[in-house]
């Protein structure tokens, strides 16, 4: 099992579910910024974990970390743009990062606009950007779609991953904040 800690530099440490010890501690970013409120946990500077194709992949304000799991060591960072990893999950052969929109300070204002990110795990290379708008909070992978829970739009985006494109958004009339697919039906969870 993994963990991540974002106070006051963003880490993953590796836990023995058998002994409930710590095994590693890998330092894989730079500080937390402490503007981030992603779904790891609220974790400032860290917003989703995921583990898939042999290794960790940290969603934070400056882009996508990826940890080798096996020799527990950073392997590579691969930045996204302006905007701030929000949550991160692995299936179909890609890694899907969702992102709300950066923030420039003085004046205050959000900078870009919200996107789900495809990222090819053989070459880390940024296969797709898809604009899907709002404020994209949580992601899961199912039933032939990518699915994003988006409070600032009170909605459920669907995305076709064949397409990389968005092809509904369900209005649910309050704020989805997590979202999982199972046994044929998409479960959100919202306030």
């Amino acid at each position: 099992m993994w963990v991540v800690r974002a106070n006051p530099r963003l880490t993953a440490s590796k836990i023995d579910v058998a002994t409930n010890r710590v095994g590693a501690t890998i330092a894989v970013g730079g500080p937390s910024f402490g503007f981030d409120t992603g779904t790891a946990g609220g974790v400032p500077g860290a917003s989703g974990v995921a583990l898939g194709d042999g290794s960790l992949w940290i969603g934070g304000v400056t882009g996508l970390t990826r940890v080798n799991t096996a020799s527990n060591s950073f392997s590579s960072a691969i930045r996204l743009g302006v905007v701030v990893a929000t949550a991160v999950a692995s299936a179909n052969g890609a890694i899907w990062v969702t992102a709300r929109p950066g923030f420039h300070c003085c004046p205050p204002e959000n900078i870009g606009n919200g996107t789900l990110t495809r990222i090819d795990p053989k070459t880390n290379a940024v296969v797709a950007t898809i604009p899907v708008g709002g404020e994209p909070a949580t992601v899961a992978v199912g039933e032939d779609a990518v699915w994003i829970a988006d409070p600032g739009t009170r909605s459920v985006v669907r995305v076709d991953p064949d397409q990389n494109r968005v092809v509904a958004r369900i209005r649910i009339g309050s704020r989805p904040r997590g979202i999982a697919v199972c046994n044929g039906f998409v479960w959100v969870s919202a306030s």
